[in-house]
């Protein structure tokens, strides 16, 4: 008996199953791209069905919800339940953004589930996937602000994209001072995106009134946090966590 947690991200799908006591899973991953959908929908097919149902949060297209719909009911499984910025909001957290509604769902759930780890206080949530966004919750859970950035992964891919002299090659060595081209990318799109993080934190820090708990969560965040200089507290996929407790509470509810 066990509800199925979807996040469709921009480069991976993630999920975790949540039983009828609200205790998670440990979370898996699988990397696609539009033209694997059939091959992603056929390795969710291998998983036991979720006989209470599923929670989809997507920053996908719509046809990719609409596929997967389509997937479920040829299969016999439970129609998604698609969690908007309205459920979230419903939940007592409120968003100084002019319009709600346009911020992405995943930046929603990660504050959700960065709450659930720490009750009281403000907290800055750091998802770095791929794009890196910064969001500040005040503590009487108003979402004051945040800020995007590109990933790492997209950081390297613009550059080897865009300029004909730095093709796509994997660095091995982090240093400031790289004496080849490709630790020159590695380690300036890591190095550089830890500086901007620290950078940024800073000066949020100095715009609003109360401290903040830091939480970094996301795929790159492990390959980030050795390079961040303070307290940034790691924690595994926010976005599933938020959307755990989003459960949780349609179920008391």
């Amino acid at each position: 008996m066990a509800f199925l947690l979807l996040d469709a991200g921009n480069t991976r799908l993630k999920w975790r199953w949540l039983d009828d006591l609200h205790h998670p899973s440990h979370s898996t991953a699988l990397p696609y791209a539009a033209h694997a959908r059939a091959r992603l929908f056929a390795h969710l097919g291998k998983l036991p069905r979720p006989d209470q149902g599923i929670y989809l949060a997507s920053v996908l297209a719509e046809d990719f919800c609409n596929d997967f719909r389509a997937w479920c009911q040829q299969h016999a499984w439970p129609m998604p339940y698609t969690v908007s910025a309205a459920d979230i909001l419903a939940l007592g957290l409120r968003s100084a953004y002019s319009e709600p509604q346009r911020l992405g769902i995943d930046r929603y759930l990660a504050m959700l589930g960065a709450r659930h780890h720490y009750p009281d206080g403000a907290l800055l949530v750091i998802d770095a996937g791929s794009a890196l966004t910064l969001d500040y919750l005040d503590a009487d859970n108003l979402h004051r602000g945040g800020l995007i950035l590109p990933g790492v992964g997209l950081m390297r891919r613009a550059l080897s994209s865009e300029l004909a002299a730095l093709p796509p090659t994997e660095g091995n060595t982090i240093t400031p001072l790289a004496c080849n081209t490709a630790d020159g990318i590695h380690s300036g799109t890591l190095l550089g995106l830890a500086a901007a993080i620290e950078g940024l934190c800073a000066q949020i820090s100095n715009t609003v009134p109360t401290p903040a708990h830091t939480l970094l969560t996301g795929g790159d965040a492990s390959m980030l946090q050795p390079w961040l200089h303070g307290d940034y507290a790691c924690v595994d996929d926010l976005v599933l966590e938020g959307l755990a407790v989003l459960a949780g509470e349609h179920r008391r509810g």
